[in-house]
């Protein structure tokens, strides 16, 4: 019976055709990913639904978001591929589902691939967990400034790929080039006067305006945007003062950057790794605030943070300010409670 089901055959052709005109992650997606099709699983009256598989790279599914995220994005691909099948009577797409590839997994090493030839973008381990992904792309003529600068970002919950500095010995780094790309949140050109000598700085931009991430050009030394970066404002800074720049970059990453919760999640996580007392002032005072919303796993998180980070439950400000925050934006009373952030019970 099984044989004689027509959709499970359009599915590549139908998935390509979701992807036209569309950015961001369903392309990558669809692009990057391979496939089966499990046909039948599910009736409906008279109608036969089946589930789609898709294998993606571990970075680009990482890049999704959490498992709502990655349902969200399957249903939006579900509804394409069903938008192209009304022409098909009694066949429907049952579901989508999005797994990460691994090569020791037998299914996805028979799933067909949507663009032969395309190879896997191989996981990148140098992004910290939670905090907001930006690729600075400089010559290394700069790595220096460019190291300082990542460093200074880590306190407002970004976390910085600078490749003569994040890519170690012995690595194959035009593919840990590739995945950084791929996965980043997006893109800073460091634009120093010989920026556009090097192929890969070049190359770097093509695929952040390719892939539609927000692109921020900052203007270091005397020369201006050239090519597609014309089209994006500038920022102006100084390498001799690089470190006073990041509070600005983050300003105008913040205000061009659409996913509010990843910059949320990157400031709890600031917070929650502060190294120092310092760090926990600057990131209850400036990041924080910036929070509007909690989820219940944000609020998991500043809880066991303070009881597990001396630099948070032993600073006089936080201990201080954050229960406050938390009511706030909880509308549950919080106290302190020695190294314990804790929830007063209603009387």
């Amino acid at each position: 019976m099984a044989t004689n089901f027509r959709l499970p055959g359009k599915i590549k052709s139908f998935l390509l055709k979701v992807a036209i005109g569309k950015s961001g992650a369903i392309r990558e997606a669809i692009e990057s990913s391979a496939f089966t099709v499990h046909a039948g699983l599910h009736s409906d009256f008279d109608s036969v639904g089946h589930v789609v598989n898709l294998y993606l790279p571990f970075p680009l599914l990482e890049s999704i978001g959490d498992l709502d995220e990655q349902e969200n994005l399957a249903e939006d691909i579900k509804a394409g591929l069903n938008a192209c099948a009304r022409a098909i009577p009694n066949e429907y797409i049952f579901a989508v589902i999005l797994e990460a590839f691994d090569d020791d997994n037998p299914d996805c090493v028979a799933a067909q691939r949507i663009i032969k030839g395309k190879r896997p973008i191989p996981e990148s381990t140098v992004w910290k967990p939670g905090y907001v992904r930006l690729f600075i792309s400089h010559r290394d003529t700069h790595k220096v400034h460019a190291a300082q600068f990542a460093k200074e970002l880590e306190r407002y919950g970004v976390s910085s790929f600078v490749s003569h500095d994040c890519i170690e010995a012995l690595t194959d780094w035009p593919d840990e080039i590739r995945s950084a790309l791929f996965s980043m949140d997006a893109l800073l050109v460091f634009l120093t006067d010989d920026f556009q000598a090097s192929w890969w700085t070049d190359q770097e931009v093509g695929v952040a305006i390719g892939r539609q991430v927000p692109v921020i050009p900052l203007k270091l030394q005397s020369k201006n945007p050239y090519g597609m970066l014309m089209s994006i404002q500038a920022m102006k800074g100084n390498l001799a003062e690089i470190q006073k720049i990041a509070g600005p970059v983050f300003e105008r990453l913040a205000t061009d950057f659409s996913d509010f919760d990843r910059l949320r999640k990157g400031a709890i996580e600031a917070f929650a790794n502060s190294t120092s007392f310092n760090d926990s002032i600057f990131a209850m005072s400036n990041l924080l605030p910036r929070v509007s919303k909690l989820d219940p796993a944000d609020v998991q998180r500043i809880v066991s943070a303070f009881a597990e980070n001396s630099q948070l439950h032993g600073c006089i400000v936080v201990r201080r300010d954050l229960p406050a925050y938390m009511k706030r934006l909880t509308n549950t009373k919080y106290t302190v409670q020695g190294d314990r952030l804790v929830k007063v019970p209603f009387a």
